[in-house]
């Protein structure tokens, strides 16, 4: 099915691809339930892509395909410790914790998205502790997610079940990394749309999503 989906998969891509699904059958990649969807083996079989397949997976509209080797990189800098694998969890929605990254752990994902030489456009923690910028890419100490909300602001990260709102304008995040829409903003109205892209730009307001979280970036 992966294979028809994308085209044709490599012989190298399909032998990766099975060697994740040896270890982890279940892997998320056909999922029955919003529950099932994402983990650290469906990332493990993304990193498994070529740059040409992942451009034919990606639907149109969504953005640019997932950068495929930067991912494995990134899979192989942080797997084989407990923050590590904390870390992949929380970034592919699999983490029922409902904590955000501590200091420690974000510092953790800054020196390997480095290593790897991703482009995020975020700054991290400093992992001497001498002080973090304003504009981290995760909270510099652990936050409730997965069902807050509150007040829409500049800079604040919606992971899985959050939400805000602006006047009657609202954002959720749904279980699959999602975004609903609902309300008006801008002059634009929107009935609880589902938006599947990488970014949203209405108007004044704007989002990015990273994997299932989404940072809002601007706001009328």
């Amino acid at each position: 099915m992966l294979s028809v989906a994308a085209g044709g998969l490599s012989v190298e891509t399909r032998r990766c691809v099975s060697d994740v699904l040896v270890d982890n059958p279940t892997a998320g990649l056909f999922p029955s339930s919003d529950e099932d969807v994402g983990g650290p083996e469906l990332l493990e079989v993304m990193a498994c892509l070529t740059t040409e397949e992942a451009a034919a997976l990606t639907p149109p509209g969504e953005g640019p395909p997932p950068d495929t080797a930067g991912l494995a990189c990134l899979m192989e800098e942080l797997e084989g410790t407990p923050s590590g694998e904390r870390i992949l969890a929380v970034l592919s929605g699999a983490d029922v914790s409902g904590e955000g990254l501590t200091m420690e752990e974000s510092a953790a994902l800054g020196r390997a998205v480095e290593s790897c030489g991703i482009e995020t456009g975020f700054s991290f923690p400093d992992p001497t502790g001498t002080g973090a910028p304003d504009d981290v890419a995760q909270p510099s100490e652990p936050v409730d997610v997965g069902g807050g909300s509150g007040q829409c602001t500049v800079g604040l990260i919606l992971y899985p079940g959050d939400e805000c709102s602006i006047g009657d304008f609202t954002i959720k995040i749904r279980a699959d990394g999602a975004a609903v829409l609902d309300g008006n903003i801008g002059g634009i109205s929107m009935g609880n749309t589902v938006m599947e892209a990488q970014s949203i730009n209405l108007n004044q307001f704007s989002a990015r999503r990273s994997s299932s979280t989404w940072t809002i970036e601007s706001l009328p």
